[in-house]
């Protein structure tokens, strides 16, 4: 991916005034002290490199001058070239895309680094795990392995931004414990301490961060719960855990959100090889009460996985809505080895219901790159997107990526909505909006990404 003069030190890039470049720093988390967000996500130095050749050729050019005043001498033709490197370093600082191959190096500059995706600065990565807004920051979890870029040692990773482009990764949340890896699952915030863990911390409403995720000992699978008063930066465990233990080996990713229209917690968690996800309902996210299953349908050529479901309307259609129960499979997607399904339909509180036959399969993603999608519980109150992320990955090949050392990465956030087709309603996508902000003064026609848009 191209380089972004974002990463250049906001302070320098202060100093200089130079417009339309927007800082990557002075920008945090309500209760955050200003920090480098770093978009992507490492530092650089571009200008102030580029401000010292161009010292450097000016302090050259009166050197020169003042050896020779003849053009016809050495120092005229030294002069000269003077001239020209003084006018390539003025180029080099009106036009950020010559200044994006400056030579660097350190964190976040070795080969193959995505600069515009949220990666780890070492260590592997796979599924996105409960994405959610809070007092002021997008939180993104993740699968991590803390001590190696193979998979192993499951923990939660974090990473926090304050516009879904400018990412800044933590210290692990929630660690592998006593032989129990950390698995996929959710966060939500608890906003009236309907769980009775927020209590006493000592923020200004009865609120606190919950995450619901799999524990996993190699033989059985159960979901455990762990809270946070401090924005996610440190978690304690339940100490009932686990929540919800059906004793099964394969029985995990919990998707956690509010259902407003009944005011409960709702579980969405696969059932991965039964080809199924069960649906449980909670008042205070630790006593959940079954209510339904569905599947199998669509893909059933590999384990289920990591499920989500949402509620969107379909466009252009007034008071008509859809919702969307999103199924990742591994293997058996239609690009080959791990990919994500998705149905749409109805869910009354309950039970959801396919509206498209149970043999119809409709993928959100029909590249090889995109898995384990899920999508933010909450986002700012004047925001109405349902915004989402995979894992830029596929498992057949996942171990072999050459990189180091680091291994992994997530999508770029993705807006969802709803439209109607012939064939029926289906997903549609668009990168966010937020993209814009890291665009500068190009060198050809712009591409809007408003028209980015790619039907699943």
């Amino acid at each position: 991916m191209p380089r972004s003069i974002l990463q250049a030190d906001p302070r320098k890039l202060k100093a200089l005034n130079l417009p339309g470049i927007a800082l990557a720093g002075n920008v945090g988390e309500a209760g955050d002290v200003t920090g480098h967000w770093e978009s992507p996500q490492r530092r650089g130095n571009y200008l102030g490199s580029a401000w010292r050749t161009l010292a450097g050729t000016v302090m050259t050019c009166l050197r020169t001058s003042s050896r020779r005043n003849s053009w016809g001498h050495k120092g005229g033709r030294n002069l000269l070239r003077s001239v020209v490197l003084f006018l390539v370093s003025a180029t080099l600082l009106s036009n950020r895309h010559a200044l994006l191959e400056w030579p660097r190096s350190g964190t976040y500059e070795e080969p193959f680094r995505p600069q515009f995706h949220l990666t780890p600065p070492k260590n592997w990565m796979n599924d996105p795990n409960g994405p959610v807004y809070n007092q002021g920051g997008y939180h993104v979890f993740y699968q991590l392995n803390p001590f190696g870029n193979e998979w192993g040692h499951m923990s939660r990773g974090h990473a926090v931004s304050p516009d879904l482009i400018h990412w800044r990764n933590l210290p692990v949340a929630i660690p592998e414990q006593n032989g129990v890896m950390i698995f996929s699952g959710s966060a939500a915030v608890d906003w009236n301490n309907s769980s009775g863990l927020c209590t006493g911390s000592g923020l200004p409403g009865p609120s606190c961060l919950v995450a619901i995720y799999t524990g996993s000992n190699g033989k059985v699978q159960n979901q455990n719960l762990a809270y946070s008063y401090d924005r996610g930066r440190t978690w304690t465990k339940y100490s009932g855990n686990p929540i919800l233990d059906l004793h099964r080996a394969n029985f995990r990713d919990p998707k956690v959100f509010w259902y407003r229209p009944g005011r409960k917690w709702v579980m969405v968690v696969a059932l991965s090889d039964q080809h199924q996800v069960r649906f449980y309902a909670s008042e205070d996210l630790i006593h959940w009460a079954f209510m339904s299953n569905f599947g199998p349908a669509g893909a059933t050529g590999g384990v289920w996985e990591c499920p989500d479901l949402f509620e969107l309307p379909v466009e252009n259609r007034p008071g008509e809505r859809r919702w969307v129960l999103s199924v990742n499979v591994n293997p058996g997607s239609i690009a080959g080895g791990s990919g994500d399904q998705y149905f749409v339909g109805e869910f009354d509180g309950s039970k959801f219901m396919n509206y498209n036959s149970g043999g119809l399969t409709l993928w959100a993603d029909y590249r090889k790159d995109f898995y384990a999608s899920t999508s933010f519980s909450t986002m700012p109150p004047s925001d109405g997107r349902r915004v989402w992320l995979g894992w830029l990955d596929n498992w057949e090949y996942a171990a072999r990526v050459p990189t180091s050392p680091w291994r992994g990465q997530q999508s770029l956030p993705r807006v969802l909505k709803l439209r109607r087709f012939p064939q029926g309603v289906r997903l549609v996508q668009s990168p966010v909006a937020e993209l814009h902000t890291l665009r500068g003064r190009g060198v050809g026609n712009p591409i809007s990404l408003d028209g980015m848009e790619a039907c699943a």
